[in-house]
């Protein structure tokens, strides 16, 4: 190895520069310590801090403070923006557009939440599912063992029409929906319970 050493008047040996050539490496030491380096640059160009082995282009190994914005790609719900070590598939990132933020587990989108503050959960508001969800601010929708078929889906409607999304009405309405039975449930206006059924 080569190094290159830095001294004061107190050591001569007060930080270095060292060259491996056993695994083409460049690591950097400070404060007197010759066996721990601070960073390090391994052979493919990735740089490891508190690592000497780094597996990304920017390997820290321990918390990270920062002021200011953070930014990534827009990526999908298979690459999420923001992952995991070891799940890579599961996170969160900008959806479909513009100010839209959702999250995936396994690679599928699982919670998005829309420009104007709608929720939804397991389910895309733009597909068909019998009846009309597009203006829920609040949409669940839920399947087993994978079979869409059978969903049931509970929106919470602000402006429902059947027939069309932009309709507005002052009443909301709560849609309990079964698309395998093909039955659904309308709640419009007030509804009070007291007691037993």
């Amino acid at each position: 190895k080569s190094i290159i050493r830095f001294g004061d008047q107190d050591s001569n040996n007060r930080g270095s520069l060292q060259y491996h050539h056993s695994n083409e490496s460049i690591n950097f030491y400070n404060n007197g310590n010759a066996s721990d380096p601070r960073l390090t640059i391994a052979t493919g160009g990735s740089v490891g801090i508190g690592s000497t082995s780094p597996d990304y282009p920017l390997d820290v190994a321990g918390s990270i403070g920062f002021s200011g914005q953070t930014r990534g790609l827009t990526q999908s719900a298979s690459t999420p923006t923001y992952s995991f070590d070891g799940d890579s598939d599961t996170g969160m990132y900008r959806g479909n557009g513009v100010n839209i933020l959702s999250f995936a587990t396994a690679g599928v989108e699982r919670l998005k939440i829309d420009a104007d503050g709608a929720i939804n959960i397991g389910h895309n508001p733009d597909q068909s599912t019998g009846t009309n969800t597009q203006n829920a601010i609040l949409t669940l929708k839920g399947y087993p063992g994978g079979n869409e078929s059978s969903a049931a889906i509970l929106a919470l409607i602000r402006g429902y029409n059947t027939t069309s999304a932009t309709t507005d009405h002052t009443l909301g309405r709560i849609v309990f929906g079964d698309k395998q039975a093909g039955e659904y449930a309308f709640i419009e206006g007030e509804v009070e319970a007291n007691g037993g059924s």
